[in-house]
C-alpha cells in the first residue's frame, strides 16, 4: 500500500469516527435529562463537552462554543448571560493581538519591523 493510500485510508477513518462519536455524545447522557432541572440540563452539556474534547470527533474550538448554543436550546441561561462570559474585553484583546500577530508573521513584516527596532536600539 503506497503513502497516499495509507493517507487516504486514515482520513476516511477520522471521518467515520467523527460520524459515530458525534452522535453517541449526544444520545449516551440523555438519561441525565430526564430529572428536567436547569442542573441535569447543564451537567448534560458538561458531560457531551467531556466526551466530544476526549475523542476529539469534533475539533476543539467547535466543542469548546457548545455552551454557547446549547444552553439557550436547553433553557439552562439566557444567551446573552452566556455570550457575556465569551466576549469580554481581554478576550477580546488578545483575540485581536493573536490575529494581528499571524498576519504580521504571514506578510514577512517580521524582518522590517526587528531591523527597525534593531537601529533604534
Amino acid at each position: 500500500m503506497s503513502r497516499r493510500n495509507c493517507f487516504r485510508v486514515l482520513k476516511n477513518l477520522l471521518a467515520i469516527r467523527t460520524l459515530f462519536l458525534v452522535p453517541i455524545a449526544f444520545l449516551a447522557p440523555l438519561k441525565i435529562l430526564e430529572d428536567g432541572e436547569p442542573e441535569s440540563r447543564c451537567a448534560y452539556v458538561l458531560v457531551v463537552m467531556a466526551i466530544l474534547w476526549l475523542t476529539e470527533a469534533l475539533p476543539i474550538p467547535v466543542t469548546a462554543l457548545m455552551p454557547v448554543f446549547l444552553m439557550p436550546m436547553l433553557g439552562v441561561l439566557p444567551g446573552p448571560t452566556i455570550c457575556a462570559a465569551y466576549v469580554n474585553d481581554t478576550l477580546l484583546f488578545l483575540y485581536i493581538v493573536g490575529h494581528l500577530a499571524i498576519s504580521v508573521y504571514k506578510e514577512c513584516l517580521t524582518i522590517p519591523v526587528y531591523c527597525r527596532i534593531s537601529c533604534y536600539s
